[in-house]
């Protein structure tokens, strides 16, 4: 088990470059992000499986620098069926959308 900070602005989930290599997780992509501090960045990118409330799936993982911390990001989130509860700070089951034209 891990805890990771949860970044609602953040698309992806970071995931610190030392816990891949102990996992063998390989880089498969390369994306482009802005950071916060506006700055841009070609990071290594992978489909990593995690597990939120004992579900497990697969999401897209960047690579994060020595120091950065494990973040989960909204992609996840969505993915997961989750949102945030920002006054009881904990994660709630979330509603998904399919808006299609009629």
């Amino acid at each position: 088990m891990v805890s990771a900070w949860v970044d609602t602005a953040s698309s992806y989930s970071w995931l610190p470059r030392n816990v891949a290599r102990v996992l063998n997780i390989q880089t498969t992509r390369q994306r482009t992000f802005i950071l916060a501090n506006g700055r841009r960045e070609r990071r290594g990118v992978a489909q990593v499986r995690i597990s939120l409330r004992d579900d497990p799936f697969y999401t897209y993982c960047a690579f994060a620098n020595e120091g950065e911390e494990f973040l989960l990001g909204a992609i996840a989130l969505e993915e997961a069926g989750l949102a945030v509860d920002v006054v009881n700070k904990r994660l709630v089951p979330a509603d998904s959308y399919a808006l299609t034209a009629l």
